[in-house]
C-alpha cells in the first residue's frame, strides 16, 4: 500500500522498492521535482542543438497470442542548427522536404507543383502543419515528435507546476539497472466530459470501432459529441528521472480514470538512452509509446534514432542550395514583399520570372518585329523569283521568234516593259527587223 507523502505533513512513504526515511528526502519535494524537471528540458535545450540524425516512426499493434507487431510507417532525415530545421521524408506515404530559418520556410512537396518559399508567419503551428520532428523532444512525451518540436508548450506531458496537484511523492530507485528519481503527483476533481456513453464504449471495445479522438494525434483522450457532463476523475502522473543519464527521462506512466463511469486510460512511455562518444550527450535510441483504455491497447508507436552526429551542419541545407533541385524547377517565392514571385531554379540559384503582362507585351513586341521582316522577306523573295522567271521566258520566247505574241499572253510582267519600249524612239522598228 502506498501512503501518500504530504509536503510538511508525512515524514516517511513506503514504496516498492522499501521505506525511504526523511533524512534521505530533499526538504521541499515539489522544488526538487520541478528542478529535476527543469534539468530534463534544459539537457535537450542546451546539448541537442547542432546536429542531424534519421528518425523511423513505427506502429505498434497486438498480434497473436498478444505480441506486438512493428511496422514502419515513415522515416525522416532531420537537420538542426539553432532555430533552423530540416527534415527530409525518406519513406511514407510523403516524399516532401522542408526546412525552416532566418524566419521562413521551403517546401518542396516531392510532386509537380512549385517549390515554395514563404514566411514562417504564414502558419501559427508550422511544425504540425509540415509534420516536422526535432530529436530534441523524441521522448519527452506520448504525442508524436512532430507534433512537440516547439518544446513543451507543444503538449509535452510532463506537466507538474506549482499549483496543479494534490500531493507529491519523491524517492530514489533503480529502473532497468539505471539510478533514477521516481517523481509522482495526483489530482482530483471534475471534468465536464462530452459524450459519456462513447466514453465508455472505447473501454469495451476497439479504438477504431467506437472511439474519437480530440486533435490530430492518435494518443488524445478519447471524446464524443454528446452534451458535456460533469464526471469525477482521478489523475495520476508518475515519472522516471536519471540524472547519470543526462536527467533523461526514463519512463513516464500517466494514468486518468473516471469511477463513476467505470473507465481508466493509461499512457505509458518507455525509452531506452545511449550516450554520443564525442560529445558526451545522452540521447533516446530507442522509444515506445502505449494508449490503453481499461486494460486494452488503443495505440502504440516506437520511435527510433540513427546516424545520430551532433556537429553543426553545412548552414547550405536550410537553403535552396541544400535542396539540389533539378534545373528549370519553378520556384513560387511570397517572402519577397506583398506580392508572389516566379522565379526557375537555373542549376545554381533562383532567376525570376518576369510579370505576367511584362511578358505578354515583350513577347507581342517581339511578335510584330518578326511578322513584318517575315513580309518584306518575303515580299522581296516574290519578287526575285517572279523576275527570273520573266527573264527566262523572254530569252525562250526571243529565240523562237515569237516573243511579242507570246509575252501577251503569257508574261504580264514582260509585256510592261515591253510597252515602255514601244513608247520609246525606234522601239517598234527595232522589234519588226527581230521577228522578219
Amino acid at each position: 500500500m502506498y501512503l501518500v507523502y504530504l509536503l510538511n505533513v508525512v515524514s516517511f512513504i513506503v514504496t516498492e522498492t522499501g521505506i525511504v526515511h526523511e533524512s534521505s528526502m530533499p526538504e521541499d519535494v515539489v522544488a526538487t521535482a520541478l528542478e529535476l524537471q527543469e534539468k530534463c528540458e534544459a539537457h535537450r535545450v542546451e546539448r541537442f542543438d547542432h546536429g542531424e540524425a534519421i528518425l523511423r516512426t513505427f506502429s505498434l499493434m497486438e498480434g497473436g497470442e498478444g505480441v506486438l507487431e512493428e511496422k514502419e510507417l515513415y522515416a525522416q532525415r532531420i537537420w538542426f542548427s539553432g532555430d533552423c530545421l530540416r527534415n527530409d521524408y525518406l519513406a511514407g506515404p510523403s516524399k516532401s522536404r522542408v526546412a525552416i530559418c532566418n524566419g521562413q520556410y521551403i517546401w518542396d512537396s516531392g510532386i509537380s507543383v512549385p517549390v515554395v518559399v514563404a514566411p514562417v508567419a504564414e502558419y501559427p503551428a508550422i511544425h504540425e502543419q509540415f509534420g516536422l520532428a526535432h530529436i530534441r523532444w523524441v521522448g519527452m512525451g506520448y504525442n508524436s515528435p512532430t507534433s512537440m518540436s516547439s518544446g513543451r508548450e507543444s503538449r509535452c506531458l510532463m506537466l507538474l507546476e506549482k499549483s496543479n496537484h494534490n500531493g507529491v511523492t519523491l524517492e530514489k530507485v533503480i529502473i532497468d539497472h539505471v539510478d533514477a528519481w521516481k517523481i509522482c503527483y495526483k489530482q482530483t476533481g471534475k471534468l465536464n466530459f462530452s459524450g459519456l456513453e462513447n466514453l465508455r464504449k472505447s473501454s469495451d471495445s476497439t479504438a477504431a470501432d467506437n472511439t474519437q479522438f480530440t486533435g490530430s494525434d492518435e494518443t488524445s483522450e478519447p471524446v464524443a459529441i454528446k452534451p458535456s457532463v460533469p464526471t469525477s476523475f482521478e489523475l495520476e502522473n508518475t515519472f522516471w528521472i536519471s540524472p547519470s543519464q543526462g536527467y533523461s527521462l526514463l519512463r513516464n506512466d500517466y494514468r486518468m480514470s473516471f469511477p463513476e463511469i467505470g473507465v481508466e486510460n493509461l499512457h505509458n512511455l518507455h525509452a531506452e538512452y545511449t550516450e554520443d562518444s564525442n560529445t558526451k550527450t545522452w540521447y533516446p535510441k530507442a522509444v515506445t509509446t502505449f494508449v490503453r483504455s481499461n486494460g486494452k491497447l488503443v495505440s502504440g508507436r516506437k520511435y527510433k534514432l540513427e546516424n545520430v552526429v551532433f556537429a553543426r551542419p553545412d548552414p547550405a541545407v536550410f537553403t535552396l542550395q541544400g535542396f539540389a533541385l533539378p534545373v528549370d524547377t519553378r520556384i513560387s517565392n511570397r517572402a519577397l514583399g506583398e506580392y508572389q514571385k516566379e522565379f526557375i531554379w537555373d542549376g545554381k540559384k533562383p532567376v525570376l520570372i518576369p510579370d505576367v503582362e511584362d511578358l505578354i507585351e515583350e513577347r507581342s513586341a517581339e511578335s510584330h518585329g518578326a511578322r513584318s521582316f517575315w513580309l518584306i522577306g518575303n515580299g522581296v523573295l516574290l519578287l526575285a523569283v517572279a523576275a527570273w522567271f520573266a527573264v527566262r521566258q523572254r530569252k525562250e520566247h526571243i529565240r523562237k521568234g515569237d516573243i511579242v505574241l507570246i509575252c501577251k499572253v503569257e508574261c504580264p510582267f514582260i509585256n510592261f516593259f515591253a510597252n515602255r519600249r514601244r513608247s520609246s524612239p525606234n522601239s517598234e522598228e527595232t522589234i519588226d527587223r527581230k521577228i522578219v
